[in-house]
């Protein structure tokens, strides 16, 4: 990768990987990890992409790897807010910690002890390639006991 536009190099991740180890990925001095996801059967993959940038990225923001697309979602200050704050979460009141970042990326708020909420890129709908927007609970329902 060229560093011509900001991008260092960009690598891929499995989203428990990415959870569970998340400080490897994360804190390089004078760089900025972003992420970018993808969608699959309405769902957020598995798979990640982990973009070392030097902070100033101009490229686009749909990225080819390996014949998938994968869109620019959030930068590590967010991962570390929404681990922190799961980690904040009482044990036997928390889903996996993967959840819980599944959940900030389509809803765009914190799983908070049961409060389903919502923030603004779900009351947006369908922006930036997403499934057709679905409620909370639908999600909660299906991922909770993961």
């Amino acid at each position: 990768m060229s560093d011509k536009d900001g991008l260092y190099s960009v690598q891929a991740v499995n989203i428990d990987e990415l959870c569970e180890n998340y400080e490897k990925y994360i804190g390089k001095p004078e760089r900025v990890v972003e992420f970018a996801i993808r969608w699959q059967d309405g769902e957020v993959a598995d798979d990640f992409l982990c973009v070392d940038t030097d902070g100033y990225y101009s490229g686009a923001e749909a990225l080819d790897f390996n014949t998938q697309t994968y869109l620019l979602e959030f930068a590590e200050d967010t991962l570390t807010d929404v681990l922190e704050g799961w980690k904040g979460m009482p044990a036997d009141q928390r889903p996996a910690a993967s959840t819980a970042l599944r959940y900030y990326i389509e809803f765009d708020a914190f799983i908070e002890n049961g409060a389903l909420r919502t923030g603004g890129k779900w009351a947006w709908g369908n922006g930036g390639n997403r499934p057709a927007k679905r409620e909370p609970k639908e999600f909660y329902e299906k991922w909770r006991h993961s």
